[in-house]
């Protein structure tokens, strides 16, 4: 049995197994919150690779994968999870990864644009949508920093 399919949220869901094969082809899946996964020992690993310990009373986005290949820590929040994403949400995950030595990739996952639009958010400048009914496809809300780490 693959990860995905012991995950009960179908965003979460959709994000392993469509997102993270399709952007994060080399990456590493070191967290899935709320699946009932238990972070296996090369994740804890993963994260103390790059400065992190990992914490259960802090707020993780809901996957985070690495990306050894571009050096870089997708984080991914599934909204309808975690609520609307607002530039204080973007603030607690920069601090929360604040020691982290990769680039932060901050992706909002959804499982429809409609749900972004009847949200009307305040998204961060430099992070990005995913749709889980469009998987091969993601917004950017920034400048030519397109999928990729965080700027500020």
């Amino acid at each position: 049995m693959n990860s995905a399919d012991r995950i009960r949220d179908p965003v979460t869901k959709a994000v392993v197994a469509e997102f993270y094969p399709r952007f994060v082809p080399h990456g590493q899946v070191l967290w899935i919150s709320g699946s009932n996964l238990r972070p296996a020992d090369a994740a804890l690993d993963g994260f103390a690779e790059f400065g992190l310990l990992l914490t259960p009373r802090l707020k993780y986005p809901n996957v985070v994968i690495r990306d050894r290949k571009r050096n870089w820590l997708v984080l991914v929040h599934v909204v309808k999870l975690r609520g609307q994403m607002s530039p204080e949400r973007y603030r607690v995950l920069k601090q929360v990864f604040r020691d982290c030595r990769l680039g932060l990739v901050l992706v909002w996952a959804f499982e429809t644009r409609r749900e972004l639009q009847v949200l009307n958010a305040d998204f961060p400048w430099f992070t990005s949508a995913w749709f889980a009914d469009e998987p091969d496809h993601m917004v950017h809300f920034g400048g030519g920093c397109i999928s990729g780490p965080t700027r500020d």
